[in-house]
Order: structure tokens, then C-alpha cells, then sequence
């Protein structure tokens, strides 16, 4: 999803469209590779068990570890999440200006439809889309982003209550024999 929002050139959200929310997409690849982070950290508690009190140790500091990452990755989703109705919210009392709008329907629909999109007035680019029409699409994608954000936040918050959980049953484990 980040690299789709960062790289592609259909994408309002990628930084080589301008915009200013283009960080949106960087934030998603941020918390991909946190997920990656926290998938390696569970591979290494489900991998080793536990036979003496070092390899405690080391399961104690992979489940905090673990619960860190998840809760970075939680705060990092939420402010993709607000950040992205945000935007969309101002679009609708901050209307996108008349050479934004050229330049939005130039960037999306080049090779479709748009015309005059090197003209030197930007007022002449893309008469084909309007107005309305850019501002919905922006709307679209930006809407997209807080779905998706909003169900990797349910994703993280649901992974930190086991890590949670998990730290709570690791401390009361006993591996001392009698």
C-alpha cells in the first residue's frame, strides 16, 4: 500500500505528484516494515522455547520489543488514519484552486484524456475534468487511505493486546526445577 501511495504516478498521495500529504505514503512504508519488525519478533517466540533463564531473557526482551513496535505501529496508522480524514474534510471548505486542478487532471489522466496539459496558462490544462470532479477524486483516495489505515489500526491494536497478554504469561513462567 505505501509504495503504491509513494510511487505510483495515479496515486494524489505519491511525492511526485506535489502534494502537500504526499508523506502518507512514506508513513505506510514505515509501518509495513514495523509489521515486518514484529513478524520477525514473533517468528523468534514461537521458534525457541525455553530451557534455561537465558533464553527467558531473550523471549522477555523479543516480547518488549514486540509490544513496542506494535504500539509505534498503532500511532503511527492513527495519525495516517486522521491526517487522511483531515484532508479529506478540508477538501470540501478549502477548495482546490483552478491551477491545481489542471495540474491534478494533467497528473492523473495524461495519457486518457486531458489535453493542453503543457499549456502555459493553468487554467487552460485538462479542460475535460472540473473542478468537482478533481476534488472528488482526491476525496476517493484520500477516504481510501483512512479505510485502510483504520483497518490496520484494528490489525495492531489486536496484535499489542496478545504481545500484551503474552509478556503477562512469559513472567509467570517457571523453569526452575526442584
Amino acid at each position: 500500500v505505501g509504495s503504491i501511495f509513494m510511487y505510483s504516478p495515479s496515486s494524489l498521495l505519491s511525492a511526485s505528484s506535489g502534494a502537500d500529504n504526499s508523506w502518507v505514503g512514506l508513513l505506510y512504508l514505515v509501518a509495513a516494515g514495523l509489521f515486518m519488525v514484529a513478524a520477525l519478533a514473533g517468528w523468534f517466540l514461537s521458534a525457541f522455547s525455553i530451557r534455561r533463564s537465558a533464553d527467558k531473557r531473550w523471549k522477555n526482551f523479543a516480547v518488549t520489543i514486540f509490544i513496542g513496535v506494535m504500539a509505534a505501529n498503532a500511532v503511527i496508522l492513527a495519525t495516517i488514519f486522521i491526517a487522511s480524514v483531515s484532508f479529506s474534510a478540508n477538501l470540501g471548505t478549502d477548495l482546490i484552486a483552478e491551477d491545481q486542478r489542471g495540474d491534478v487532471a494533467c497528473f492523473v489522466d495524461r495519457d486518457v484524456s486531458c489535453t493542453l496539459c503543457d499549456a502555459e496558462r493553468p487554467e487552460d490544462k485538462c479542460p475535460e475534468w472540473t473542478l468537482d470532479e478533481v476534488t472528488r477524486l482526491l476525496r476517493t483516495q484520500l477516504k481510501q487511505s483512512a479505510s485502510l489505515a483504520a483497518i490496520f489500526i484494528v490489525y495492531a491494536l489486536s496484535v499489542l493486546r496478545f504481545g500484551i497478554v503474552l509478556r503477562k504469561h512469559l513472567s509467570l513462567y517457571q523453569i526452575d526445577y526442584v
